[in-house]
């Protein structure tokens, strides 16, 4: 076996080989194609290599448990608005979808102060490099 065969990915255990070409930047599309920056990387995807994909995933994250909820996730995200045509979700998993729809804003309660807390530490971590004092260890902001 030859070298670039062995070499695999870290993060996701595919073999360089078998790995999608990535883009070098969100800014690198066909001007051709303008749209291709927002179109849904899961789209063309068989069910087989969505599955596979999921699999993969789940494996290296140690995630077994939740392969299930995860191909339903994969397969509502690679079809959004075909929620209600998918064989492999039930009633169940269609009322929480169309509750997700009909009520985005209604999250638990420590989901928002998290959020609040993360957005005012970096509000201060802002102010704090702006006015030039210069703490940050592992920041962007350091010096």
């Amino acid at each position: 076996m030859d070298e670039k065969t062995e070499r695999s990915s870290s993060a996701h255990g595919t073999l360089v080989e078998d790995a999608r070409p990535r883009k070098k930047s969100f800014t690198d599309i066909d001007e051709n194609r303008i749209g291709a920056a927002f179109e849904n990387p899961l789209d063309g995807l068989s069910k087989e290599q969505l599955f596979a994909d999921v699999e993969t995933f789940c494996r290296d994250s140690d995630l077994m448990e939740y392969l299930e909820e995860f191909k339903k996730g994969a397969l509502v995200a690679q079809s959004p608005y075909n929620t209600k045509s998918l064989s492999e979700l039930n009633d169940e998993d269609r009322n929480i979808l169309e509750r997700e729809h009909t009520h985005r804003w209604n999250q638990p309660f420590m989901l928002w102060c998290m959020a609040f807390v993360c957005c005012t530490t970096a509000a201060v971590r802002l102010t704090i490099c702006r006015a030039g004092h210069h703490v940050f260890v592992g920041g962007s902001c350091t010096g």
